[in-house]
């Protein structure tokens, strides 16, 4: 701007103007009976400021500039180099005019100013740039004193202003009273009222100022610089105070989410290139308010947590039972922990853009885990009214907890992922062992269970203790009744195989081949109907009374390979013990029998077992 006004302000420059005499060109005569049409005179350039035609204007100066510098050193005449200052400096003079004009027009791009009018002016800033590189390309030549015009930087600065006094405006200008800001604190309107004026005002420059603009001046990113300067600045003086939770995690918000959502939406995503504005707090000012939030909000879950458990033990130790839901015990606790982690962990992604420190948040359900652990425990070691219930209802809460963990997995570190899942497992066995309680086995493997199968007043006693397991619901219900199913194969199979019974004569071992095999009908149809899917339980019955039946020693081998090729963990010890059942088995039989399954599974080098560990539970003496 002083570049532009400095010719007109020096002094010497105005005493010159007031001595110089006027200066009157030679009339040339004209020639006698010829017709002169007159030509159409070119408009002032006051005429031109007039009408707003400000890039007409400026390319009048030019041509006045040219006129009056544009030749070589050396080819001005000395009786009209007092002359030509006195234009120079009126020519000045008119720059310094046509400058404000500009600024004007400029300073209305975002007002109800007209577009005709900012085209012109941006048109006037775009031929005095040529200008400028027309004299940059002259080599030595001496330029006016006026140039470089400066008319780019008095652009911008006239950009930066207008944003600048928007911005101001915006914070002011923001509603109270509605009910959008009701409720807000000082800080979440002046954000609010800065995002709502920089959202409106760069979308009127996509949509209207844009087009006063060659595409060179790449208008929509220059204004979402000076908007992002001016947002960054009254953010970071919001920032360097004591916020309290609420504000640190509204400035955090639009930090890392509202903010790229405003420049990257459907409006000025195709026109803002936001990787390029860098940060909208320094890291000094922004790692603090991280640091706040993280604390405050782990500290929150934390209390809420607590709370929720609570509850489940105040609950318990009134002896009441806990809620029925289409007759099965229902917990809210898994919903409740759930939700409000989850909740947690989703909104600390988007505030902090990080998933990351979200993750620290989610690890606390280790911690919590850990705390359900301490209230089951306490819960089996008594023998209240309502423990069972109690232990029934949370059940599925383990379950939802367990089905969070894998859905989510993205969201825990791998080391807190392997805790929690192996916590819940401790747990659900836990619960199991203390709802499972051993039924009737006496008479299972014994002469008597020979003779007469006994198997009822052990499927009676089953299905009283399954009917007190109604509790949980869904998956966890059928899961408990199967882990019940497998306990008493297991123990049926230990019991046939622990060498109280000898079957010597053929007769025998068919019958008692007959009795394991009904047995397992039974026990199969029995389970099924109470929701268990354990149905290969049944195959495993079926082939030792397979064994128990056939007496021709080649096919005995068969079987058992195959029953040890189906369940690796199928020992000798347990080999043995079921051959000893057949009386009529030599021990060098029995070795053979073991020899054949030992090359079998020489001979298939890889283990492809078809059904869950079974043998490896029934422990034998």
């Amino acid at each position: 701007m002083a570049t532009l006004a400095g010719p007109i302000a020096s002094p010497w420059l105005g005493r010159l103007v007031g001595r110089l005499p006027r200066l009157r060109r030679p009339h040339k005569r004209r020639a006698q009976n010829h017709v002169v049409v007159p030509l159409e005179e070119e408009p002032s350039f006051g005429a031109y400021l007039d009408r707003g035609q400000l890039s007409r204007a400026a390319e009048q100066l030019i041509a006045r500039e040219e006129r009056l510098f544009g030749r070589g050193d050396g080819e001005v005449e000395t009786e009209v180099e007092m002359e030509a200052e006195v234009e120079a400096a009126r020519l000045a003079a008119d720059r310094a005019t046509l400058a404000s004009r500009v600024r004007l027009a400029l300073s209305c791009s975002l007002g109800s100013g007209d577009a005709e009018a900012l085209r012109s002016a941006v048109d006037a800033v775009r031929r005095d740039e040529e200008q400028d590189r027309r004299w940059q390309q002259r080599g030595g030549r001496s330029p006016p004193k006026w140039r470089p015009g400066g008319m780019r930087t008095l652009h911008d600065a006239a950009l930066r202003e207008l944003v600048e006094r928007r911005m101001d405006g915006a914070s002011t200008s923001t509603p109270t009273g509605d009910g959008a800001a009701s409720g807000q604190s000082s800080v979440q309107r002046e954000l609010c009222g800065y995002g709502r004026r920089m959202r409106g005002d760069l979308g009127l420059v996509v949509q209207a100022v844009r087009g006063c603009y060659p595409a060179e001046m790449d208008v929509c990113n220059l204004y979402a610089r000076l908007y992002h300067g001016a947002f960054s600045a009254r953010l970071a003086v919001l920032a360097d105070f004591g916020l309290h939770h609420v504000d640190c995690s509204t400035i955090l918000r639009w930090v890392n989410g509202n903010y790229p959502d405003l420049l990257t939406g459907e409006v000025l995503g195709g026109h803002v290139d936001y990787g390029r504005l860098g940060p909208l707090l320094p890291q000094d000012l922004y790692s603090p308010l991280e640091s706040q939030y993280l604390s405050t909000t782990q500290e929150e879950v934390k209390r809420r947590l607590k709370l929720f458990l609570k509850e489940e033990e105040e609950v318990w130790k009134r002896g009441a039972l806990p809620t029925t839901t289409e007759g099965c015990f229902h917990s809210p606790l898994a919903i409740d922990v759930l939700q409000c982690i989850d909740g947690a962990v989703r909104e600390t992604e988007y505030i902090l853009g990080d998933q990351r420190k979200a993750q620290e948040v989610v690890c606390l359900l280790s911690e919590f885990l850990d705390s359900l652990g301490s209230f089951l425990s306490n819960v089996m070691q008594t023998t209240a009214g309502n423990s069972k219930p109690v232990l029934l209802a949370h059940l599925t809460c383990l379950q939802q907890f367990r089905d969070y963990i894998v859905k989510q997995a993205d969201l825990f570190p791998a080391d807190v992922k392997e805790r929690c899942v192996d916590t819940l497992r401790f747990l659900k066995e836990s619960v199991h062992t203390a709802l499972l309680s051993p039924p009737h086995y006496r008479t299972v493997g014994t002469s008597s269970w020979l003779k007469k199968s006994l198997l009822g007043d052990l499927l009676l006693s089953l299905e009283l203790h399954i009917r007190d397991l109604q509790g949980p619901s869904g998956s966890c219900r059928e899961e408990l009744v199967g882990q019940l199913q497998v306990e008493v194969t297991v123990e049926y199979v230990k019991r046939l195989l622990k060498g109280n019974l000898r079957l010597k004569a053929t007769q025998h071992q068919e019958q008692a081949a007959q009795t394991v095999s009904e047995d397992a009908k039974r026990l199969t149809n029995m389970f099924s109907g109470a929701g268990s899917r354990e149905c290969w339980l049944d195959g495993i019955m079926s082939q030792l009374a397979e064994v128990l039946k056939l007496q021709d020693l080649p096919c005995i081998q068969i079987v058992v390979a195959s029953m040890g090729m189906t369940y690796p963990d199928l020992s000798s010890k347990h080999i043995s013990s079921l051959l000893k059942l057949k009386c009529s088995l030599t021990r060098s039989d029995r070795e053979m029998v073991q020899k054949a399954l030992d090359d079998c599974r020489k001979q298939s080098r890889t283990s492809d077992p078809t059904s869950p560990p079974f043998f490896s539970r029934v422990h034998l003496k």
